[in-house]
This record gives structure tokens, C-alpha cells and sequence, in this order.
């Protein structure tokens, strides 16, 4: 059931699939054909010194790791730590970008990452374990070791990754509002401030368990349920009377169907959940940004208020 759940996603994970298939593929062919250049213009030859010795380029096999780590290694440790545990992280990774990842720099970052180490790991199976390593980069004795183009991708990109993660750590240590409509108008929207347009652009934190180009899903922090989302749109519509017919049925029918999957993914399809859009002052709506709720986990009566 779970598995025909992931591949009926796919359909709808269109443009995430093409973005991590095209920067994947960039990566390992720019990865591939370096080295390819590297074998056929560098062997035999001595150090080509470019930029005053910044970048020296010679070709070199590397049977270790980072710095030719493990290189002494037994072949049983060499294969379990250098090949088998990074492809499983490989395809770890490629299996939670083609189904899961919605963001588009999280997406490049960890294709890139999965892109340099599918082609390094490459070299070690049809390269009696040998990496191909051509490049070294420094100012006088301060040095780099000898890399590849596929070695500066897996690098730069968990850099860039890792960076990434404790800025968001960072933002979800903030304490966030209550973001419920039962709770009454806070300060932000007092000032005429939009609290989700806040947290649509990053600048208040909440626990997200969605995001796309045009929905954000997150978890209401004074949930009146077990399971309690708020699913809104990025673009700002203060409630549903002011969505446009004409403009806004995409957008309307996308809010619905993502509410429904995410309720799915809390387990609520079996028992049942409500989804719920308030809509103006005698609507209880407090929060003047359209939104969904999606309440579950527990039986829900009716009326509710």
C-alpha cells in the first residue's frame, strides 16, 4: 500500500523529478568527462602549473578516500566502508529527492552530492578501485590534496547542505506563535502584519512538513487535535472569498488535494479527519491568510462551534 502511494506521487512530483535528474546527470558527466580529458591529455606528462601555481593539474589514482584515507585498508573493510556504505547513502538520498524533497536548493544541493559520488564510486568498480584525481588547488604550502571534479560536489555541496541545516535548527529553536484560530489576534496581525506570509518567506519559524513553489504546510503549535496542519497557499489571499474564479482554480484544487495527502500521510485516511477554512469574522477566521485545517487523530463532533 505504501509503496503504490509513493509511486502514484509521481505524476505529481513532475518538475522535482526533472530538476533532480538534470543536475544528478550534470554532475556525474561533468565528473566523467574530466576525468576522461585528464587520462587522455595529462598521463605521461609532468605538472601543468596554471593561475601561478594555484591550480596545478597531474593525473594520480587514489585506491582510499578524502586524502587517500583507507588506502591500506584490507579489501573486505575497503569495500564494506568505501563502496558499499556510500552507494547505499546514494541511493538513500536519490530515493528522498524523487519522492519526498519539495525544495528546489535542497534538491540541487543533495543531486549534486549523489551526482559526485555515484561517479566516484564509478571509478571503483571498473577502475580496479582507483579514483582519478587531476586536481590541486593552494597559495605556496598551504595545499589541498589531489581531487577530482566529483570530489569538489560532494565537498562544496554538504558544505552548503550543512549550513543549511543549522540555520533551520537555529529558526526552529525561536518560539513561534500560536497559530490556531481558536487563539485570538496576535500582535503581528494587529501591526497589519500576515504571520504566514512570515513564515512563507522564513522569517517566522514553524515545523513544516510541506512546501512547494505555492503551498507550505506546517503544524499548528496549539493543535485542538492529535493531527492538526494548516495548509496555505504562499501567494496571499486573506480567506476564500477572494479567490479568483477565473485565476485561482489551480490553486484552490492543488490546497485540497495536498490537504487530503497529508492527512493520508498522518494516518488519518483510515478513521476519517476533517478539513476545515474558516472564513471571516463569523467564521472564526483570525488569521487573515486563507488556509486549511486538517484535524484528525480523534472523533471530531458536530457541530463544532
Amino acid at each position: 500500500m505504501a509503496a503504490r502511494r509513493l509511486v502514484n506521487s509521481l505524476p505529481r512530483r513532475k518538475k522535482y523529478l526533472i530538476l533532480t535528474a538534470a543536475v544528478f546527470a550534470a554532475n556525474l558527466f561533468l565528473d566523467r568527462f574530466t576525468k576522461y580529458l585528464a587520462v587522455r591529455l595529462l598521463t605521461g606528462r609532468g605538472v601543468i602549473r596554471l593561475l601561478g601555481d594555484s591550480v596545478l593539474l597531474y593525473l594520480t589514482g587514489n585506491t582510499g578516500a578524502f586524502l587517500s584515507l583507507g588506502a591500506s585498508w584490507s579489501p573486505p573493510v575497503k569495500y564494506l566502508v568505501l563502496l558499499y556504505l556510500p552507494l547505499a547513502v546514494c541511493a538513500a538520498a536519490l530515493f528522498h529527492l524523487i519522492f519526498f524533497e519539495n525544495r528546489m536548493g535542497r534538491i540541487v544541493i543533495m543531486a549534486s552530492i549523489a551526482g559526485g559520488g555515484v561517479s566516484n564510486l564509478l571509478d571503483r568498480l571498473f577502475n580496479n578501485f582507483e579514483v582519478i584525481d587531476f586536481l590541486n588547488f593552494g597559495i605556496g604550502p598551504l595545499r589541498t590534496g589531489v581531487l577530482n571534479v566529483a570530489d569538489l560536489s560532494v565537498t562544496f555541496g554538504a558544505i552548503i547542505l550543512c549550513i543549511g541545516e543549522l540555520a533551520a535548527s537555529r529558526k526552529k529553536t525561536a518560539p513561534a506563535p500560536a497559530l490556531h484560530d481558536a487563539a485570538p489576534r496576535g500582535t503581528l496581525a494587529a501591526m497589519g502584519t500576515c504571520i504566514f506570509c512570515e513564515i512563507a518567506a522564513g522569517r517566522v519559524p514553524a515545523t513544516k512538513i510541506f512546501e512547494d513553489d505555492e503551498i507550505l504546510a506546517f503544524h499548528d503549535t496549539s493543535p485542538q487535535a492529535p493531527v492538526h496542519v494548516l495548509v496555505i497557499p504562499r501567494a496571499h489571499r486573506r480567506n476564500i472569498f477572494e479567490l479568483d474564479p477565473a485565476g485561482d482554480d489551480g490553486i484552490a484544487g492543488r490546497l485540497l488535494l495536498r490537504a487530503a495527502e497529508l492527512a493520508r500521510a498522518q494516518g488519518c485516511a483510515e478513521k476519517g479527519a476533517r478539513f476545515v477554512i474558516n472564513a471571516g469574522d463569523d467564521g472564526g477566521q483570525t488569521v487573515d491568510h486563507l488556509h486549511i485545517h486538517v484535524l484528525g487523530g480523534r472523533p471530531l463532533g458536530w457541530p463544532p462551534g
